[in-house]
């Protein structure tokens, strides 16, 4: 699962009541050192990790269910109902000389770890391509240098891919009625609680703080999601628990989505975690 035939990784969400953490590693070729005609594997992994006490740490296992697609180079992307949404890569061969591109986008729901087909890349994204979460809840995909990096050094026209394309998650498909943030602190503190107030009645169920952050070579080192606990919900307010600390929130900008009882998300404002 390393270069050149690198899988992606990703922290799974971080529940309130839960000391444990996950991380899910999606994909990658079959051999240490691949070659043009290596297949890329379907098998996913879990790492759990105890920090309170390592050396009881479950440790890897593979998880229930295997992707639907075999592939490397992809890209996993938490969205903030803390399903993770995989996308671009081959089925075959090494990073800068790949075969078979894969356009099927799936998606990893962690409560059952189950994968699920949702749609298809238009077009081929492969080394160099990139996905990343926006604020409004769908997924933005660039970039590519196609199968043959050297031959596309010497032909990025025909070969560099410009065009972006972009991710709707079943959630937000059928244009459905999403809760409405009205106003959320410019920053928040650790280990405190916060309001944030809403613009419609909606009962909110869950509330997800998603680092911003940045992608290369299908690993975003800096992804995280954060579940908070709500502490009272009023029709129109939500008093909300604060990251515990800098160890389960690294400082910086972070999106903050409202979900109601159906998991629909609100469109994401950014808040400063510091």
């Amino acid at each position: 699962r390393t270069y050149p035939g690198m899988g992606s990784c990703v922290l799974l969400p971080l529940e309130p009541d839960s000391d444990k953490a996950k991380i899910l590693i999606v994909g990658g070729s079959m051999l240490m050192s691949p070659n043009k005609n290596t297949d890329a594997t379907d098998v996913a992994e879990i790492f759990e990790f105890n920090p309170e006490a390592p050396n009881e740490s479950a440790g890897w296992r593979k998880t229930k269910h295997r992707t639907n697609i075999q592939r490397f180079m992809s890209d996993s992307i938490l969205l903030p109902d803390g399903t993770v949404l995989v996308t671009n890569g081959a089925a075959k061969g090494e990073a800068d000389n790949n075969q078979v591109a894969v356009r099927e986008i799936e998606l990893f729901d962690p409560s059952n770890e189950t994968w699920e087909v949702i749609g298809f890349l238009k077009r081929d994204r492969l080394y160099h391509g990139s996905a990343i979460l926006l604020p409004d809840g769908r997924v933005a995909v660039a970039g590519s240098t196609g199968h043959n990096w050297v031959r596309a050094v010497f032909n990025p026209r025909e070969h560099f891919e410009q065009n972006i394309e972009i991710i709707t998650p079943p959630k937000l498909q059928c244009n459905p009625t999403r809760p409405k943030i009205s106003n959320v602190p410019l920053s928040i503190s650790y280990n405190t609680s916060f309001d944030v107030t809403k613009s419609d009645s909606k009962k909110i169920k869950t509330v997800s703080l998603i680092k911003a952050s940045s992608t290369t070579h299908n690993n975003n080192m800096d992804q995280r999601c954060i579940v908070l606990p709500i502490k009272e919900q009023t029709k129109n307010t939500l008093k909300l628990s604060s990251p515990k600390d800098s160890t389960y929130a690294p400082p910086g900008y972070y999106m903050l989505f409202l979900l109601d009882n159906k998991k629909i998300p609100s469109i994401g404002k950014f808040v400063k975690v510091s």
